[in-house]
């Protein structure tokens, strides 16, 4: 009461203090007719956020004798955790739960100092180290990102806060362990937070359904959540969707805790999980709202089964912790809402969906492999139909998954909230992006991800429910579910190889070529003249420039030629650098100009397929096609 009577205090200071330019520091930036800087964004924000939060906590001080009922004197025995027929004793559920972590660890460690794809690459640029920028004379200068970067630029859509924050402290602890590392990183420090997230939610998904009674059923989740290609790839990559899966799971284990138990301190977990869930991927949204809304049903319609606490009292509760949460997620979201805002008003009716990207969906989220083949001529592509994987895919674990949920909501209304969630916030998710025309790629659903592993495992070791006594029961559930679970591991192995040693883009592969042992960022690499369209290169290469016009590639071909130093070109995106830079492509095309020396494949597509060529013209063959006018490249962005 008294922190919250001083927090309150300080608030209101704050917003006297600041409230004759804060307030209005964007609506002034907007009029100036030029590029909004991040900081105006931050002082309007925050000032907002703080006055609506300032209220909200008034509101709970002045409310509070209404949602601060004590609970009655439970005995333990009766809000403990069903004894299922499966249930294992706690030191053995937790030995099956570490060997999963370890299997998981032995699957994502190799993936950890892959190259960086194009949205890592973007988000070390913006968020998280800086960015290196040429001058028109082609020296290199390295301008840092700053914290308020961090914290709050967002103009891509492109910064889970939450991961930013978390990856770039391992970073520069890194920097700081050697001598001369500023300006530069290994891909390992920034996935280290992405990678822990990772394991810790294969630890969680098995106990979450032990906390509910269903410990081979976890068991099993935890080891197909361990082996999963799609988990294995986000577990191992700079973004935040490993951390949020993590928070999915740890916000549905604490909020079951705060409806058996009772107590504040679970509650108060329950807030802060939910708001770390949105703060490292506000695109998981569709999951707290489902969650809510069906706990509160089973609470306003008494479906708790056996909840020994007063409707009314939980009910109150829940409010209270959701109040919390949507105030700290709007207190360190706000400055980056107007930025979300400006960028789906730009990013409509980009991605359709169709019958087939529904069906790669599914298909990633069962397997993590699309169901029909999306780059066949690629030595590293996987899909559920050239694998023949249709079956198990498209049928196996959907009914595993339809039965999981069955079984959980026979068990009570909490357990219904849960299967629910589980079941319906992709299709939400996809129903809100069909309804107001938002780009969804593949992987922004991929919260949906435990549900999979949840209901799967639930539902496959629910067909050992005809057992007579405990012991026949997991028997027979520990024999189906090892058949499971090696069928898994055998119709996922092809795709779970390749996640595990190949990148998405291969950025650092063509520099690796261009360069070999020489290292790009020292002087050295001067010695060597790159160029590039389409592509992100630019993150291992300072010094490639980013030639977007016929012109800008003619007068790097000339400088080569004048200072006898071998020139490399290299791109991606074939089909939209055909698009958007057709003379260029021509260019690249023309063997009397460039010599094709390697094609990179990436994963899923085929436009993270990159390709690298060396200018092998003359100054006759250059002359011969140098019809635009010449122009000095450009700086590198």
């Amino acid at each position: 009461m008294l922190a919250a009577t001083l927090l309150l205090g300080i608030m209101a200071a704050f917003l006297v203090a600041t409230a004759a330019t804060w307030p209005g520091a964007l609506a002034a930036a907007r009029a100036a007719e030029t590029r909004v800087p991040v900081i105006a964004y931050v002082h309007t924000g925050i000032w907002w956020a703080t006055l609506i939060n300032t209220a909200g906590i008034a509101l709970l001080l002045f409310t509070r004798r209404w949602w601060n009922l004590p609970l009655p004197p439970i005995p333990p025995a009766e809000i403990s955790a069903p004894l299922r027929r499966g249930r294992l004793k706690r030191t053995t559920m937790v030995f099956f739960l570490l060997a999963a972590v370890g299997l998981g660890a032995a699957f994502r460690l190799p993936r950890i100092d892959v190259g960086f794809s194009a949205d890592e690459e973007d988000s070390l640029r913006h968020h998280l180290l800086g960015r290196y920028q040429q001058r028109d004379d082609g020296e290199v200068r390295f301008r840092q990102a700053t914290w308020t970067d961090t914290f709050f630029k967002n103009h891509q859509l492109n910064n889970h806060v939450l991961f930013s924050v978390l990856a770039r402290s391992v970073l520069e602890g890194w920097q700081e362990l050697g001598p001369d590392r500023e300006g530069r990183f290994a891909e390992f420090p920034t996935r280290i937070p992405c990678l822990l997230a990772g394991l810790g939610a294969i630890f969680l998904v098995g106990w979450f359904l032990h906390s509910l009674g269903y410990s081979m059923a976890g068991a099993g989740a935890a080891f197909l959540l361990a082996m999963h290609p799609w988990h294995i790839r986000y577990s191992a990559e700079s973004r935040g969707y490993s951390l949020n899966i993590c928070f999915v799971l740890l916000t549905l284990h604490l909020l079951h805790r705060a409806l058996t138990r009772g107590q504040w301190r679970y509650w108060t977990g329950f807030a802060l999980a939910q708001c770390a869930l949105l703060y490292s991927y506000a695109g998981s949204i569709y999951v707290p709202l489902l969650l809510n809304a069906f706990t509160l049903l089973a609470l306003l319609f008494r479906l708790r089964g056996k909840d020994p606490y007063p409707a009314g009292v939980q009910i109150r509760r829940l409010l209270v912790a959701n109040a919390l949460s949507a105030m700290l997620f709007l207190q360190f979201m706000a400055p980056s809402l107007p930025q979300i805002q400006e960028v789906l008003a730009e990013r409509r009716g980009s991605v359709t969906l169709g019958p087939r990207y529904l069906t790669n969906m599914g298909a990633y989220l069962a397997a993590g492999m699309p169901w029909f083949p999306t780059d066949p001529e690629s030595p590293l592509h996987h899909s559920a139909v050239t694998d023949g994987a249709k079956f198990f895919v498209g049928i196996l674990v959907p009914l595993a998954m339809l039965g999981g949920a069955w079984r959980l909501a026979r068990a009570s209304g909490f357990h219904a909230a849960y299967a629910g969630t589980l079941l319906f916030c992709a299709p939400l998710g996809l129903l809100h992006a069909f309804v107001s025309d938002n780009r969804l790629h593949l992987w922004y659903l991929i919260f949906a991800l435990p549900g999979v592993a949840i209901l799967a495992s639930l539902g496959v070791t629910g067909l050992a429910a005809s057992a007579r006594s405990p012991a026949s029961y997991r028997r027979r559930a520990r024999r189906i579910l090892i058949l499971f679970l090696a069928i898994f591991w055998f119709q996922t192995r092809p795709q779970r190889i390749v996640i595990m040693h190949h990148p998405k883009e291969p950025l650092q592969e063509v520099i690796a070529m261009v360069y070999g042992e020489t290292d790009p960022f020292s002087p050295e690499g001067r010695a060597i003249l790159t160029a590039g369209f389409y592509t992100d290169a630019t993150i291992y290469d300072p010094w490639l420039y980013y030639t977007d016009t016929p012109g800008h590639l003619v007068t790097m071909m000339e400088r080569a030629l004048d200072e006898k130093k071998p020139l490399y070109l290299t791109y991606g995106h074939r089909a939209l650098s055909e698009k958007h830079y057709p003379d260029l492509v021509a260019l690249a095309d023309n063997p009397d100009l460039f010599k094709p020396l390697h094609t990179f494949h990436g994963l899923e597509e085929p436009q993270f397929t990159h390709y690298l060529l060396k200018f092998t013209g003359t100054r006759d063959t250059l002359r011969s096609v140098a019809d635009n006018p010449v122009a000095t490249p450009r700086a590198v962005r």
